[in-house]
């Protein structure tokens, strides 16, 4: 399968006319099978008008099409159309925006979201894609909800101009995760600082494409197609950049000096603090007034998105999880990936002590990353951004996450069955 991902650049010369008309050309030219649009590629005043627009792209591009659209509503959604399905292909289908946008998935009735179909996969080829919008990919029970369904390829759209850096850790963080081609795509607008980019992952690996044409860097309407069956990979360097800063408010070492140690002998976390409360795989300490739940996991654990969900937690508790292996870690770039993915899904502290390991990771307000090496055989946190899954809840702002109301909602995602 070819897919087509489209990165339009919205300076003062920007016309939908124009870029249909480069793609025309390229389809007439290039065996294409889809065409991807990002967040907010075009507006409708309702869900048939934004529709209707899709049937008369698809009827001039004649291939299937997946775009981001706005509603007047203030929603967020990626529609698929599919003028010529075979049997088992999806003709039509969407997805809506669940955190940061004025209407969410959760605000509408769970049978509008049933009977558009927002989490089945869209089946085009031999393939089970799935779409999902901006930072929804930062809530992993969104994913999680949409890999039951099934997920071949995830297609991210974003409306653009984002913290690059930031953008990277989770798009590869989730195709380590995953066994799905992550594929993401987003507008440019040059007024503004911050970057843009057409972005593809396959097991942590950057994909480079088949075939691609202009820039966002020449201010001109970026086109790139990836062909699923010669998938060229690029080896990246991937370096890590590792803080200096050395914090003392709380320490996780490998000996007794630290308030919390790993006894290697006897494969257990440790503290010399006093305990306030034991739970099977945890314990709560208490330091200067500070409640830090403690949790410990396996190099398995880390793997699974749905560990830090089923663990005990109390609002306002500082979280920190100590991965531990006794084992030699061949792939170091996938753990560091997947370390970094836990902090930021999660608004955590993480800690992965292997026979070769002992690293350090946690988010910032604005899920950027720290990560720590140790420092006298400790590794410090000052204890900001890590009160956990609660603090990802918005008490105010909508567009800034998922609002607190919607937490039991959004939480019940990891249970509801497949549709």
């Amino acid at each position: 399968m070819k897919i087509l991902m489209i990165q339009p650049i919205y300076d003062t010369q920007f016309t939908v006319r124009a870029l249909l008309a480069k793609i025309e050309k390229i389809v007439a030219q290039q065996e294409v099978d889809i065409v991807v649009f990002p967040e907010s590629f075009y507006q409708a005043a309702t869900y048939d008008a934004a529709m209707k627009i899709m049937y008369k792209m698809a009827d001039k591009l004649r291939v299937a099409l997946l775009s981001g659209v706005s509603l007047a509503d203030g929603s967020e959604w990626a529609l698929y159309y599919n003028p010529n399905p075979k049997d088992w292909e999806t003709r039509e289908t969407a997805f809506v925006k669940h955190s940061t946008a004025t209407k969410l998935a959760f605000d509408y009735d769970p049978q509008v979201l049933t009977d558009k179909d927002v989490y089945r996969p869209i089946y085009l080829k031999d393939y089970a894609l799935q779409a999902i919008i901006s930072h929804d990919l930062f809530f992993p029970l969104i994913t999680e909800r949409l890999e039951r369904e099934g997920m071949d390829m995830l297609i991210h759209l974003t409306e653009g101009n984002v913290k690059m850096s930031k953008w990277h850790n989770v798009l590869r963080g989730r195709s380590f995760e995953t066994s799905a081609l992550i594929l993401c795509t987003m507008g440019h607008d040059p007024e503004q600082k911050q970057a843009s980019d057409i972005i593809a992952y396959r097991k942590g690996v950057r994909i480079v494409p088949e075939f691609m044409v202009g820039d966002s860097f020449d201010h001109e309407d970026a086109c790139h197609l990836f062909d699923l069956a010669c998938l060229e990979y690029v080896p990246e360097k991937n370096k890590n950049y590792y803080s200096d800063k050395k914090y003392e408010a709380f320490t996780i070492g490998n000996d007794v000096e630290a308030d919390v140690y790993f006894d290697s002998r006897r494969k257990r976390v440790k503290t010399k603090l006093d305990k306030v409360e034991q739970h099977e795989n945890s314990f709560v300490v208490e330091k200067n007034g500070e409640r830090v739940h403690i949790h410990s996991g396996t190099f398995k654990d880390l793997k699974n998105r749905l560990y830090v969900h089923n663990q005990p937690s109390t609002p306002g508790e500082h979280h920190i999880i100590v991965y531990h292996v006794n084992k030699y870690i061949t792939n170091k770039q996938k753990a560091i990936a997947l370390l970094k993915l836990r902090a930021i899904e999660n608004r955590i502290a993480v800690v992965l002590i292997t026979k070769n390991m002992f690293i350090g990771a946690k988010t910032t307000r604005y899920k950027d990353i720290q990560l720590f090496n140790p420092i006298d055989e400790k590794i410090g946190f000052d204890l900001t951004f890590m009160k956990g899954i609660d603090s990802v809840f918005q008490r105010s702002n909508r567009k800034l996450g998922i609002p607190k109301k919607y937490e039991q909602a959004y939480l019940s995602l990891k249970h509801e069955q497949r549709t």
